[in-house]
């Protein structure tokens, strides 16, 4: 395991590098607990649990980043406010970490992608879910309470919420959002 990611998922250390406000810091911190909450819950492996919760905390890691570093980063067409998430997985692959599932998961943690696995699923919700978030707050506490037991069925409202408030506010629904969506409902 790559010393970063056991940093952050054992120690709840985030890098030098990273660029975030306090505000933020405190929203990865809670959203890594709640990744650690599930994984414990599942009663995954010691070194799952880590992982998970380093998606958490990492998952945000470059969210306050200048536009430009992170333009600077990312080679593909990302909307300005979903950049960072892209930016974040690449940074992360440049310091060495090789985990595939990590880093799909802070890689589309804000849009889905239809081959996500486990961690990118529970990354995806539990950013949406985790309980400082200021919208939503009875339903979403429903929602998180249905976890991780109810995963299939939560993970499909979340999705709904997320496109919808993108379709509501005028803006662009990424083509692998859309997959995404499929693959939930015919599953």
């Amino acid at each position: 395991m790559h010393a970063l990611v056991e940093a952050a998922g054992r120690h709840s250390e985030l890098p030098a590098w990273a660029c975030l406000s306090d505000a933020r810091r405190a929203h990865v911190g809670r959203v890594a607990d709640l990744m650690g909450d599930w994984a414990d819950m599942l009663a995954l492996s010691e070194s799952d649990r880590i992982r998970w919760r380093a998606a958490g905390l990492l998952h945000d890691v470059l969210k306050d980043a200048e536009p430009d570093d992170l333009k600077n980063l990312v080679t593909e067409d990302w909307p300005m406010p979903l950049i960072h998430a892209p930016a974040a997985a690449e940074r992360l692959w440049r310091e060495g970490i090789e985990d595939e599932e990590l880093l799909m998961a802070v890689r589309y943690h804000s849009v889905g992608h239809p081959e996500f696995e486990a961690l990118a699923e529970h990354l995806y919700l539990a950013d949406y879910l985790e309980s400082g978030r200021p919208f939503q707050s009875d339903e979403r506490a429903v929602l998180r309470a249905r976890m991780p037991d109810g995963r299939t069925d939560v993970l499909r409202e979340v999705a709904r919420r997320r496109i919808t408030g993108r379709l509501e506010a005028d803006e662009p629904v990424l083509p692998v959002s859309v997959e995404f969506w499929n693959r939930i409902i015919d599953s």
